[in-house]
């Protein structure tokens, strides 16, 4: 007598087999880069900053980083980019080697100093600045209305001369409702919380 085995029974090892299958996927079904020779990859039109390929003849993986294409090393010597087989992961190197530079100075910005020798009134540019206030007597720093959510500047009494925060059309918030900077070489942030709404911190006083 033949016995059937129970559909349910089928169905879990039929589920199981597939998951199985899943954890360890064939050669074709990993994701590979472009194979293409150097010569090839020179003559790319119109190639996308940031594009891979892999150069099967010196078995190397090549980046284009919006001017030309620099090559990686999977040893990750050499090279300002490495990249690690095992990990799946693209890290800087050696950036110092020369002609091997990406340049990334259009995404990293330095905060700019700004000097304010007399009482100043802050514009949207402002933003991301750093105030050296150079002043020997005492000035009003104006915090007008129409600045934009996220504004934020850091302010340095550089001189003799304090600094007072003023409201224009605005609320400016401060924890002990010190609003005057404490003494030379005193420092404080100020960043628009909400529309029109700002917090100020640092060293102040009253």
């Amino acid at each position: 007598m033949i016995h059937k085995k129970p559909f349910p029974y089928l169905l879990v090892f039929f589920l199981f087999s597939v998951i199985a299958h899943a954890q360890v996927p064939s050669g074709e079904e990993l994701l590979g880069l472009h194979q293409i020779s150097t010569a090839d990859h020179l003559n790319i039109t119109n190639p996308i900053e940031g594009s891979l390929l892999y150069n099967p003849a010196d078995k190397k993986i090549y980046l284009y980083n919006g001017t030309t294409w620099v090559q990686t090393n999977s040893s990750g010597t050499g090279n300002d980019l490495s990249f690690n087989a095992t990990e799946g992961k693209i890290s800087l190197s050696n950036p110092s080697t020369p002609g091997n530079e990406v340049d990334i100075s259009d995404y990293v910005r330095l905060a700019p100093i700004k000097e304010i020798t007399t009482s100043y009134t802050l514009q949207t540019a402002d933003s991301g600045y750093v105030l050296r206030v150079t002043s020997s007597t005492d000035i009003t720093l104006t915090v007008p209305s129409g600045l934009p959510v996220g504004f934020n500047i850091s302010v340095y009494q550089y001189g003799t001369g304090a600094i007072t925060f003023s409201e224009s059309g605005t609320t400016v918030y401060n924890r002990s409702n010190r609003f005057k900077t404490a003494g030379q070489h005193a420092g404080a942030g100020i960043i628009a919380t909400a529309t029109n709404e700002f917090h100020l911190v640092g060293d102040l006083k009253k």
